[in-house]
């Protein structure tokens, strides 16, 4: 089972804007041989405007 925490912002370069995101999890159960303990996350998505 995760827990995750994150923030988002949509932020400007020029004309273009872009979401980025960054967060933090951690696995507070996980089966045996599947990913455990902390992991990072960071994200950006282009918003292309029609």
């Amino acid at each position: 089972m995760p827990v995750n925490v994150a923030v988002a912002r949509l932020v400007m370069f020029g004309k273009l804007p872009v979401s980025l995101q960054g967060g933090v999890g951690y696995w507070l159960e996980s089966p045996a041989g599947a990913a455990d303990d902390w992991h990072l996350r960071f994200q950006a998505n282009f918003v292309f405007m029609k």
